[in-house]
Formats: C-alpha cells, structure tokens, sequence
C-alpha cells in the first residue's frame, strides 16, 4: 500500500459521502495523537499521516523509500498519492507556516530538525522538538543513559558532577590556596592548610610555590630527598602542611614577600 490521499469532504457537508469523509480524517487524526516518527530505516512507517499542500496523505503500510539512504526524505504528492524518495541536501528548503512543514515550494520534507541544525542544513527550530532542544540546551542538556563516544571535542567548560571515571574509579581534583607564608621567616615555620576531606580518598597532592615575582613557578616534592634540603609535603586527617627547612632552596629574599599568596595546593580524591 502507498502513502494515498484522504479524501476530503465538502467545505459544507450535504451527503453521506461529506460526512463518511469527515469521519476517516478525525479517525486518522485520532490515530495520529501518539506521531510516530515517519521515517525507520528506508521506509515511511505504516500510521504515519501528513499535510501535504493542505491535503491530508496517509500511509497504510510500512513504505519503501526510493533513492540512495541520507539525512533527508522527500515526499512528492500526485493525484491521490505521494511517493518518498531520499535526497542529499535540503537546498532551497524552507519552513512553510500554512502547512507547518519544511517544503521547497511544493513538496514535503522529511528530516531530524535538531540534527538538520547540527549540521549547519537549515538555520533554526521550526517544530516542537526543535523548541524542546532549546529549552534543554538553555538549561544544561542531561541524558540518564550511558553513552559512548568514540571521541569528543569540548569547546567550552566541561562540568562533571560526579567525578570522572578511569579503571573503575571517579576521581575529582580539588584546588587550595597557598595563602600568605614567609619562608624565610627565622622560626620557618610550617604552612598549614585545611584539605576538608575524607583522608583516605586521598590518592594525590602536589603543589607549586610562586616566587615573589609572581611569573616564577617551582614543583613541590612530597618528600625530602637525601642529601638535598626541599619543602616536605605532609597530609593530616584534616590539613595538609607544607615545611620549607633552614637553609632549604626557598630560603632567601625571592620568598619572603607577605600580603600574598605562595601558591597552590592540588589534590585528586576518589568521590
């Protein structure tokens, strides 16, 4: 079966024929409330129904698509029926408000408007799908599924609520001031800071120390290496310390300055 007109009744019905007519579009219509998506595969879907050019199309059976399989589906209406047919572009395709449908002037298109958009094909949103990609993308688009990417390219901010995943494990980072020492300061005391974590989802922390200057960076080690005075990175229950020894690299004018932050503090935690 193809995709065949319904045939439409007088604008004012006077016989039963009138009224029969009426009855097949409410009956389609009704059937239509759930709009199955028109297009599977290369076939318009049996139950799918169109506005074609103000006539109302129906299609009574699973329908195949002549042409070579793409994006993009054209339905051309002649007589009482309408074929489809695959095209490779929407050129000189636009939205048609009397009709509520894509056309070039005459025929019907069918397309995923979203994916149409996506690839730079028409230039905006037309349809209530389209409206809700909108709303969603506006507000930060979430999926609850799992999906898989074979590779993606992430122009702007990437936020990750729950940490992301590597060998079955989430990890998250957490960045801490420094704030305000003095390393040489002549009791060289220890810098402390606050780490607000669980101590044993910790897995990594490194720091950097900021010279004066604030343009010269210096790595951290988390240990005293023999034979050679380095700041020593200690992780409490709940701070972190750093120690700058007597005599140690940092002791000197370069790092004395105050009213300033020394650097920075990363840890990576399991969530």
């Amino acid at each position: 079966m193809a995709i065949t007109k319904i045939t439409d009744p007088g604008a004012v019905p006077t016989t039963v024929a009138d009224y029969e007519a009426q009855n097949i579009q409410l009956d389609r219509l009704l059937g239509d409330s759930v709009q199955p998506y028109p297009v599977s595969g290369s076939n318009v879907v049996k139950g799918a129904l169109f506005n074609i050019g103000g006539d109302m199309f129906y299609c009574g059976a699973d329908t195949a698509i002549s042409g070579t399989p793409s994006d993009y589906v054209k339905l051309v209406a002649s007589g009482s029926t309408a074929a489809a047919s695959f095209v490779s572009s929407l050129s000189g395709v636009a939205w048609n408000p009397a009709y509520n449908g894509y056309y070039n002037g005459v025929d019907l298109y069918l397309f995923d408007e979203v994916k149409a958009v996506l690839a730079g094909a028409i230039s905006g949103y037309k349809t209530a799908m389209g409206a809700m990609w909108m709303l969603n993308a506006g507000q930060g688009l979430k999926t609850t599924d799992s999906p898989t990417f074979a590779g993606a390219t992430v122009n702007n901010d990437l936020n990750v609520n729950g940490g992301i995943k590597t060998d079955g494990t989430f990890l998250k980072t957490k960045v801490l001031e420094i704030g305000d020492w003095d390393m040489t300061s002549s009791s060289y005391p220890p810098s402390i800071i606050y780490h607000g974590l669980n101590i044993s989802k910790i897995r990594s922390v490194s720091a950097i120390i900021r010279m004066d200057n604030g343009l010269d960076l210096f790595v951290l080690s988390d240990s005293n290496p023999s034979g050679y005075n380095e700041v020593s990175i200690h992780v409490g229950s709940t701070y972190i310390e750093l120690r700058s020894p007597l005599g140690g690299k940092f002791d000197n004018i370069n790092f004395d300055k105050t009213s300033f932050n020394r650097g920075y503090i990363t840890i990576i935690y399991e969530t």
